[in-house]
């Protein structure tokens, strides 16, 4: 089934396709072809894997006429900056419901670079919290006239998701046009599910059942196979309209997804040794990671590597590249909440 089929409106905030290219060094060292698709390529503004989420849910948000867009994650969050970076261009206030993690340099740019464009935070003190004042905040701002429209944590929705579907298919178009093999395994980071379920989708669509390793990098309550089940079943749900076949696109999507659990560690945001050695291979071969997500999912990678089949390994990258250098040296100071947060340790 085309997905150009879906009659679903998106907005150009990608420079897809992204490239698929080999990692030399990571080969040599793992003694078996890696290749990585450069997602953090995605956007010229602020790339990653949330572009192509955001280009689908901002559009919701225009077609429902939002003036404000309220989204939430940790202090640090990609998504959350991601957000105030590509929605802010399209005349929507963006706020941002943040809740503690544990603080480092990255957490604190992060925070910072969320101010510089303009978003508006508002601190939680727990999970439970981010969820009463993302609704007391989406109250307030219906009363003053200014239609909000939430954005799912990480831009993972249904229609986010399609986001990633296109990506499947992207990717299966690159393979036929011979820019690389077939991959064995796929290797991504698995957080709100979006990227993870909405590739799935695609590879099916596509005709292209790739094994996708799926390295959990968020708590099991806010990560898992329920909930990716749930979200499969309603982004299939946007892929064609007709129920059978919509279930059985979602039950063939969620065969492909394998959970690897171990790369955890003791927490979300802590990094964790086999992360921090990951991180060293990987920028042997130029390629930068982060210790919350891309550094746990590569290290998910590098313990699968003797155990995969003779194919090449794809890890796809999430975390954007874009260098926001000029807009940190602008931005305000960390604000005096900040330092509350819990204090990183090296585990």
């Amino acid at each position: 089934m085309p997905f150009d089929r879906i009659q679903r409106r998106s907005l150009p905030l990608t420079t897809a396709p992204t490239s698929v290219e080999p990692l030399p060094s990571v080969s040599k060292a793992l003694g078996r072809d890696v290749w990585i698709k450069r997602d953090d390529r995605s956007s010229t503004a602020y790339g990653g894997n949330k572009p192509r989420k955001l280009a689908f849910a901002l559009a919701e948000a225009l077609d429902r006429n939002a003036r404000a867009v309220i989204t939430m994650g940790a202090y640090g969050s990609h998504h959350c900056l991601a957000t105030a970076i590509h929605a802010a261009p399209l005349g929507l206030e963006v706020h941002l419901v943040v809740a503690p993690q544990p603080v480092n340099e990255h957490v604190e740019n992060n925070v910072r670079l969320d101010l510089a464009h303009g978003a508006t935070l508002h601190v939680a003190r727990n999970p439970v919290d981010v969820a009463w004042k993302t609704w007391r905040l989406r109250r307030a701002l219906a009363r003053s006239g200014r239609a909000p429209f939430v954005v799912s944590p990480g831009g993972s929705s249904a229609a986010g998701s399609l986001g990633y579907v296109q990506a499947g298919l992207e990717l299966a178009e690159q393979v036929a046009r011979g820019e690389m093999s077939k991959p064995e395994e796929i290797v991504v980071a698995f957080g709100s599910g979006g990227t993870v379920g909405g590739l799935a989708l695609g590879l099916v669509l596509a005709g292209m059942p790739v094994p996708i390793r799926a390295v959990r990098v968020a708590p099991p309550p806010l990560s898992n196979r329920f909930w990716l089940r749930g979200l499969l079943k309603r982004t299939a749900e946007l892929v064609t309209k007709r129920r059978p076949e919509a279930a059985e696109l979602a039950t063939n999507a969620l065969a492909l997804v394998h959970l690897e659990p171990g790369h955890l560690g003791v927490g979300y945001g802590v990094p964790t040794s086999a992360g921090e050695r990951a991180t060293a291979l990987a920028a042997e071969d130029g390629i930068h990671l982060d210790p919350t997500y891309t550094a746990k999912a590569f290290a998910g990678l590098v313990a699968r590597a003797p155990s995969v089949g003779a194919g090449p390994i794809l890890f796809w990258h999430t975390l954007s590249s874009v260098s926001l250098d000029a807009s940190l040296a602008n931005a305000p100071p960390a604000p005096a909440w900040l330092s509350a947060g819990t204090a990183l340790s090296r585990r």
